[in-house]
């Protein structure tokens, strides 16, 4: 499979959005649409655009989208690819009453025998890790994968996964593709205070650290290491720069965002299992671009693409633009910068977390984490 052409439509301009997907996917093609989640559509209109073509429309609202070194909120990105991929919707990613492990084992033989797979979760989901092991278990470590979860950042549950015909919340949309594409995975965060043990957890909300009220713990380690006063009011600023980091038995860690706190529960982008180890992390501007500049030039430069058109495909964590501010731009030029010359438009979405593996680790759902690949153009 190969990229066509790309269109980038800002504002609500429905029709204008219907005539390029209607024009992607002519002649047996299909459409990757990528919205940002400030657009004013209904979910009966984004389901009238799912429904052109046939299964030939997939895609998702996300908390902006990127296109040519900017980050929009409301804009549309059709990407036109010049086939018709086999794509499976997974329900049960807000119920646990469903089985992921049953309705796997029910996948395509064209998604079962895939080189990669593109996933797009609703990204406010309970259930999101869970999800990505059992995908991980079902199709093992020889795929390549990338996706990242769609929703808004008024972290409100709504539909936000398009595929088979509607907009869809609590579930999730594999897409096979026919060749391996390479992965650049980094994040820059670094340790500043623990280890602390998860004692107390509910899927994403995380209850108790060593045995006492988690916002309490977290307050005070925050307080301890930098000096910086948490508050209820303040939280979302703050807890942006501080991050959770789960400890991997290698010594790395993965990151968890804390987004809001409920009585004295944390919730975050993603589960953190009981009994796990974590460490409050901290970041810089400099160390997140030199680990976006790090990834950035492990894909563009990987031998897979190497002397052929590549449009770069970028899965960003919204929560790297909240602190980065206006230096995010210098994020975008990284790639800009490991790109050859005559390259395509950078192209991406910024999510409630990404969802890669870059060959060291399993399949994991990552947050605060910059993910780059670069998919063939026609």
């Amino acid at each position: 499979m190969k990229v066509g052409s790309v269109s980038l439509i800002e504002g609500d301009q429905p029709e204008l959005l219907r005539a390029t997907i209607e024009e992607k996917v002519h002649g047996g093609r299909s459409a990757l649409v990528l919205s940002g989640d400030a657009l004013e559509m209904s979910s009966m209109q984004w389901d009238s655009l799912a429904q052109i073509g046939g299964n030939a429309v997939f895609g998702g609202v996300f908390p902006q989208v990127i296109y040519d070194g900017r980050n929009l909120e409301r804009a549309s990105i059709v990407i036109g690819l010049d086939e018709r991929p086999a794509t499976m919707l997974i329900a049960g990613l807000d119920d646990p009453s469903i089985s992921f492990d049953e309705q796997l084992r029910n996948a395509p033989s064209e998604v079962i025998d895939a080189e990669s797979l593109i996933i797009i979760v609703d990204g406010l989901s309970p259930r999101i890790s869970d999800f990505i092991e059992a995908v991980y278990d079902a199709f093992g470590p020889d795929k390549h994968y990338i996706g990242g979860g769609a929703g808004s950042l008024s972290f409100m549950p709504k539909p936000c996964v398009i595929g088979d015909g509607r907009i869809r919340k609590g579930e999730a949309i594999l897409i096979a593709l026919d060749v391996k594409i390479p992965v650049g995975l980094q994040h820059g965060w670094e340790k500043i205070a623990g280890p602390f043990i998860v004692t107390a957890a509910e899927k994403n909300m995380v209850i108790e650290l060593d045995y006492a009220p988690a916002y309490d713990v977290y307050k005070e380690a925050i307080w301890l290491s930098s000096g910086v006063e948490l508050t209820r009011e303040s939280f979302f600023e703050i807890a942006k720069g501080f991050p959770f980091g789960i400890e991997r038995v290698d010594g790395s860690v993965l990151v968890r965002d804390p987004v809001t706190v409920l009585d004295n529960r944390l919730v975050c982008v993603g589960e953190l299992p009981m009994n796990s180890v974590v460490y409050l992390l901290e970041g810089t501007a400099d160390n997140l671009l030199a680990a976006a500049t790090e990834g950035a030039r492990t894909v563009l430069r990987a031998k897979e693409l190497r002397r052929v058109p590549v449009m770069p495909f970028l899965i960003d964590c919204i929560s790297r633009v909240l602190f980065l501010g206006d230096e995010f731009t210098r994020e975008l030029d990284a790639v800009r910068r490991a790109q050859r010359s005559g390259g395509q438009p950078i192209v991406g979405v910024l999510t409630l977390g990404e969802i890669a593996n870059n060959g060291s680790h399993a399949l994991e759902f990552h947050n605060k984490t910059f993910v780059l690949t670069g998919i063939r153009a026609a």
